[in-house]
């Protein structure tokens, strides 16, 4: 019933002569339609019919938006909404958070075969099956990574790493910037406790299947 509810709403907003709501409804859906088709044959120009959303353009990322140089991981896309607070992210968000970062990166790639033939080693003679290093790398890959580029950096020096890895092994900050919205892809995601509870509108369809048998034995 959203969707019925919605276009009510709209065409309630049509009405601004309350002693002829029909004529109003019709007048202004009229004028609605015929704009619509004038600006299909318009080139270069707003209109409601071309007419880019906020979310939409959000997903235009500029050039300064790199944190690092010309990394593609640290890039902001989209545009956060409401004023920004300062909070504590907890430890599970935080490990989730940095854990979906690492298996979604390709320059980790190669840390999580070398760390798969590490735990294969590790398991001789038993021969460790795929489905039990996914869930061994699921649970301290994160560690591991962190571990393992700390051991290369006092070995080798900074230098033998990028600035990407080392921030990718170090993960997420605890002190965080929080939003209360944030528009990406065309889409607007939000916490659950700004969401909005949806109310029930008393509008019912119910089935009179009684009716139909009667009918039908008739």
């Amino acid at each position: 019933m959203y969707f019925i509810e919605r276009y009510l709403g709209k065409l309630k907003s049509y009405v601004f002569n309350k002693a002829r709501p029909e004529g109003s409804i019709a007048e202004a859906h009229l004028a609605f339609e015929c704009v619509i088709f004038c600006s299909c044959y318009l080139d270069g120009v707003d209109s409601k019919f071309s007419l880019v959303s906020s979310i939409d353009k959000c997903d235009e990322i500029p050039e300064s938006s790199s944190i690092i140089g010309e990394s593609n991981i640290f890039i902001q896309g989209g545009k956060p909404l409401g004023k920004p607070a300062t909070g504590r992210i907890s430890k599970i968000n935080k490990i989730q958070a940095h854990r979906y970062i690492l298996f979604n990166s390709s320059e980790v790639t190669d840390f999580l075969k070398e760390h798969a033939s590490e735990l294969r080693r590790h398991s001789r003679p038993r021969r460790i099956s795929l489905n039990e290093i996914e869930r061994i790398q699921h649970e301290t890959f994160h560690e591991w990574f962190r571990e393992h580029v700390s051991k290369l950096e006092a070995s080798n020096g900074p230098e033998c790493l990028s600035e990407e890895l080392r921030m990718l092994a170090r993960g997420p900050l605890d002190v965080v910037t929080k939003y209360q919205a944030y528009d990406i892809n065309g889409f607007s995601f939000r916490p659950k406790c700004y969401d909005k509870c949806t109310q029930n509108s008393g509008v019912v369809v119910i089935a009179k299947t009684s009716s139909y048998a009667s009918v039908s034995d008739r």
